[in-house]
């Protein structure tokens, strides 16, 4: 599934699929933006962006962690998070 909104500083994006028991998701946050993406996960230590563990993402601040839901506030930019799902 794919979207997109034009905002007052630009494009914001979306867009994910399902692959062999993973959520793969592309977003793009518009330059001076901040988003919080809630990603669904059975295992929140299989997040990740860009194939990194997202606690050494850069520009990702992992907060919560509830009923298989992981909230991230993201600065702008370009980010691939993959998780178990």
């Amino acid at each position: 599934m794919k979207t997109s909104w034009k905002s007052q500083y630009g494009q914001i994006f979306s867009e994910w699929r399902r692959a062999g028991g993973k959520l793969i998701w592309q977003v793009t946050v518009p330059a001076n933006s901040t988003a919080v993406a809630y990603v669904p996960t059975k295992d929140t230590s299989s997040v990740t962006e860009g194939g990194k563990p997202v606690k050494d993402a850069e520009g990702i601040k992992a907060g919560k962690s509830e009923n298989g839901v992981l909230a991230l506030e993201l600065g702008s930019g370009q980010y691939t998070f993959e998780s178990a799902y």
